[in-house]
């Protein structure tokens, strides 16, 4: 069966290998602080005027 849907890339990958993501990078406690510190600070940008939601949502 040859499926269209599926890109030229994943052809004959187990859905495993597809679906498996290296696991995140550790973070000291510092570091996760200043990652989520930047997410909020995009969401705000991303939200101004008040009236349009972030981006993410």
């Amino acid at each position: 069966m040859n499926d269209k849907r599926i890109p030229k890339e994943a052809a004959g990958l187990s859905p495993e290998d597809i679906t498996e993501a290296p696991p995140p990078p550790v973070l000291s406690e510092d570091q996760q602080h200043e990652h989520d510190d930047e997410i909020a600070d995009e969401a705000g940008r991303q939200s101004f005027p008040a009236s349009d939601p972030p981006g993410h949502y």
